[in-house]
Order: C-alpha cells, then sequence, then structure tokens
C-alpha cells in the first residue's frame, strides 16, 4: 500500500510540475522537482524489499503457488481500484479523474485533448 501512495503521489507530483511548465509558455524539458525524484527512489526502494518479503512470506506457506499468486493479485486489483479515488481528487488534470468532464478533442489537436 505504501508503495502505491508513493506511486500515485510522484505521478501527480510529475503532472503538476509539467502543467506548470506549459502554463509559462517555455520551451525545452520541464525540470524535475527534487520531491519526485525522492518519491521515486523511496518507491523503488521500498518494492525491493516488499518483494523480498513476499518471496519469504509465500515459502513459508503451505498453500501451492497458484492459489497463493491469486491472493496476490485480488489484493493489487482492489488496491488498484482503491486508488482511482486519491489520483483523482489530487490531481489538476481532468483526465486524471474518471468522474471529471474531459476536454472535447477537435480535429486540428485531436491528440492533445485525449492523449496521455
Amino acid at each position: 500500500l505504501l508503495l502505491v501512495t508513493l506511486a500515485a503521489l510522484t505521478f501527480v507530483d510529475l503532472q503538476q510540475g509539467l502543467a506548470a511548465h506549459k502554463s509559462k509558455g517555455t520551451g525545452g524539458e520541464s525540470p524535475t522537482s527534487p520531491l519526485a525524484i525522492v518519491l521515486v527512489l523511496s518507491s523503488a526502494i521500498i518494492a525491493v524489499f516488499a518483494s523480498l518479503l513476499s518471496e519469504a512470506i509465500m515459502k513459508g506457506e503451505r498453500l501451492p503457488f497458484y492459489i497463493q499468486k491469486v491472493h496476490l493479485e485480488v489484493g493489487g486489483l482492489l488496491t488498484a481500484i482503491v486508488m482511482f479515488w486519491p489520483i483523482g481528487f489530487l490531481s489538476a488534470r481532468p483526465i486524471d479523474g474518471f468522474w471529471k468532464l474531459r476536454p472535447v478533442p477537435t480535429w486540428g489537436n485531436t491528440c492533445e485533448a485525449v492523449c496521455w
């Protein structure tokens, strides 16, 4: 859960930085915030330790591997569904919240309006 939360915070921080960079009208690459870098590194370190912990737990279980794998995937699916709401509320972009109205594409600029 901590890993997913860090990933969501990183996503929102990077998206807001990109939106701020576009609103200034400057060309070129947008600078990456130090917070985003810390969140990405923390996410990677936690992912490593979480995989080691889950491997140790799975080796100690007496259930077959495929049943353990289903348990992991169902938990991941539930976490992903729950995370739709925090990402939508934290992000300033209307396309990140499934309940928010999205911009209607125009023929001249179709990809920018609907593409990620």
